[in-house]
């Protein structure tokens, strides 16, 4: 522990949460590893539900990659840059009732980072 703080190390740490992450760390410098998203997830996740029957998953293809599917639900694998346009879509085409814009949890990208083989092109 002392070599540590003589070489002043960073040691990674990943937490979902800002509350873990500051009982876990003393140091202010220490933050929320935000930019592993920005950098290796160029996607988000957008969940919509529906009033009526809403679309079929083939006419939901166009906005993004389906995920889940079920009646009055659906999730969609959406690009970064294309989240704000597809939703824009979503909400004047379909009977939206709720929408839900989340990013990929930090830990799925973490264990794509390291499951993937060297020089594997960005995820």
């Amino acid at each position: 522990m002392r070599h540590r703080r003589v070489r002043n190390e960073v040691l990674p740490f990943f937490s979902s949460s800002s509350a873990s992450s500051q009982l876990v760390c003393r140091r202010p410098r220490v933050r929320y590893l935000v930019g592993v998203l920005d950098r290796f997830a160029d996607f988000k996740m957008v969940t919509i539900q529906t009033s009526e029957g809403g679309a079929s998953a083939s006419e939901l293809e166009k906005y993004g990659t389906v995920v889940e599917h079920t009646s009055g639900t659906v999730k969609l694998k959406v690009k970064r840059e294309r989240v704000i346009p597809v939703c824009k879509a979503l909400l004047d085409e379909l009977p939206v009732t709720d929408i839900d814009i989340q990013e990929v949890p930090i830990e799925d990208i973490i264990r794509q980072l390291f499951a993937r083989e060297p020089g594997a092109p960005k995820l």
